[in-house]
């Protein structure tokens, strides 16, 4: 084989390895809108501005005593609730032989 020939090939196959990175692709209209949309929701917004006119209801008074039980680690807890509590009496049928 000739320096020529080996060139030649060499050249051909070079060209035809960067005809498959000049390729058009055919990507959705919308393509990469969730990464856009994942973004923008993620970035917060220092000047927020909220349509409520009316701050939400807090009673003072009951935040502070609250902050100060959690402060003290004297946190009332809820009443529990059972699930004989919540569902009354029923028969069930267990699903058995």
């Amino acid at each position: 084989m000739t320096l020529r020939l080996k060139i030649a090939l060499t050249l051909a196959a070079g060209l035809i390895g960067l005809a498959g990175c000049t390729a058009q692709r055919n990507l959705m209209p919308d393509y990469g809108r969730s990464v856009r949309q994942d973004i923008v929701a993620q970035t917060a917004n220092p000047d927020a501005r909220y349509e409520r006119d009316v701050p939400p209801a807090a009673d003072g008074m009951r935040s502070t005593q609250a902050q100060t039980r959690y402060v003290q680690d004297k946190v009332r807890q809820p009443s529990g609730s059972t699930t004989s509590d919540v569902a009354g009496s029923g028969g069930g049928g267990g699903g058995g032989e």
